[in-house]
């Protein structure tokens, strides 16, 4: 007599019961006890995607919608699928922010995945994150060196060119390098008056005060402007003997040899020191008629 697979199944569930065994109730392959859907749901395991559910405990996904087993979404509120934490990682979902759960750096905004955890971005972890142009450097972390990724100069030592960190130069518009002023001072030409300096040497006239650049004057002791010497010739005073000159009108014995101011005489062919006239009066011989 040959049994039909339902025969056969009744036939075995008879032996079993005959012989004192139960079969388990989760894997009978039919919809009992608590169960949702065939051998899941309730007392036994959750079911998958699609499946009947009664609460979020049914499903493998944790979420039951009307009804049914929902699949895995990044918006569900459940850390399901792939994600490493809830609605983020697993490389389907946005990544984590520091302090969730990943299982390594790519579940991770930050891109560092530290003891099962995501870390904040910072500008010594090796991994270009945060605000960073590049690695570690750019945005809120150290100017980038020449060769780097920038968005604006701000992001380099040097100048961004077309989206490139270049070394800065002194023709190139920018406060960088070890300029005090926009391509001036530190290791380019001096600045002008009004921009910025550390010091004089970063100043045309030689004069920094105030962190900026002083006009030239012929009372700030340096010899700058038009001046021969220090404070006097050109447009200040005549100079003193001994002093550097570059023509009678720089001295104040109206004589300059070998581009020095020199003592008065009374044979240097100029009206100077207490002379009346010319090389006489004063302290030289007398003179004669007609002169002063």
């Amino acid at each position: 007599m040959r049994l039909d697979l339902r025969s056969l199944f009744l036939f075995v569930v008879l032996v079993a019961c005959h012989h004192g065994t139960e079969i388990a109730p989760c894997t009978d392959g039919v919809l009992d006890g608590a169960e949702t859907a065939v051998d899941c749901g309730g007392q036994c395991g959750p079911c998958d995607d699609g499946l009947t559910c009664a609460v979020a405990g049914d499903c493998t996904s944790g979420v039951c919608t009307d009804g049914t087993c929902a699949v895995p979404t990044c918006d569900d509120g459940v850390a399901n699928g792939r994600e490493s934490a809830v609605d983020c990682g697993g490389g389907s979902c946005m990544p984590c922010a520091a302090g969730e759960t990943c299982l390594g750096a790519w579940d991770c905004a930050s891109g560092v995945c530290d003891g099962e955890a995501c870390a904040a971005s910072t500008c010594d972890d090796h991994v270009q994150n945060g605000d960073e142009t590049a690695v570690d450097c750019g945005g809120s972390c150290s100017p980038c060196a020449d060769g780097a990724s920038c968005a604006t100069a701000a992001d380099c030592a040097g100048d961004c060119l077309q989206g490139t960190c270049v070394d800065p130069t002194c023709t190139d518009g920018a406060l960088n390098g070890d300029e005090t002023g926009v391509d001036c001072g530190g290791s380019c030409p001096m600045c002008a008056p009004g921009d910025a300096c550390d010091g004089r040497s970063d100043c045309t006239t030689g004069v920094c005060a105030g962190g900026l650049c002083q006009p030239s004057s012929c009372a700030d002791h340096v010899k700058n402007g038009d001046e021969t010497d220090v404070d006097c010739g050109g447009s200040c005073g005549a100079c003193g003997a001994g002093s550097a000159c570059g023509g009678p009108s720089d001295c104040a014995t109206g004589v300059c040899e070998g581009g020095t101011c020199v003592v008065a005489t009374c044979a240097d062919h100029v009206k100077n020191g207490d002379e009346a006239d010319m090389d006489c009066g004063g302290s030289c011989t007398p003179c004669g008629a007609g002169a002063t």
